[in-house]
């Protein structure tokens, strides 16, 4: 499992992928974590009613970031999700963190 940052939540993961949430620096980050020709996704939605997917296709060990502009104090709920082509194949259990106010892309903790 990777090192996370202050600022850094790594909470959920499913056989195949993981994903990471930057609470200051509205990132969702995806790694593929087995060499099974599947793509890993951070499917996340957001309680100002925006959704998204961040889709991982660089293969095992291999991390994608999505950037986003999260909404200051909004929360965002994720989870990790094994997927072939648009089939969900298998997937984590939902998270739910708080975005911090922090301009989007950067990391404003200490």
């Amino acid at each position: 499992m990777p090192a996370a940052n202050a600022a850094e939540t790594c909470g959920v993961a499913t056989t195949g992928a993981w994903v990471c949430f930057v609470a200051d620096g509205d990132l969702i980050k995806v790694q593929d974590t087995s060499a099974d020709g599947h793509r890993a996704v951070g499917n996340w939605y957001t309680s100002d009613g925006r959704s998204g997917t961040c889709h991982n296709t660089l293969g095992k060990g291999k991390w994608k970031t999505c950037n986003y502009d999260f909404s200051e104090n909004a929360t965002v709920t994720y989870r990790a999700e094994v997927r072939e082509g648009t089939t969900l194949i298998r997937s984590s259990s939902w998270r739910t963190d708080t975005v911090k106010g922090c301009p989007s892309g950067q990391v404003c903790s200490g």
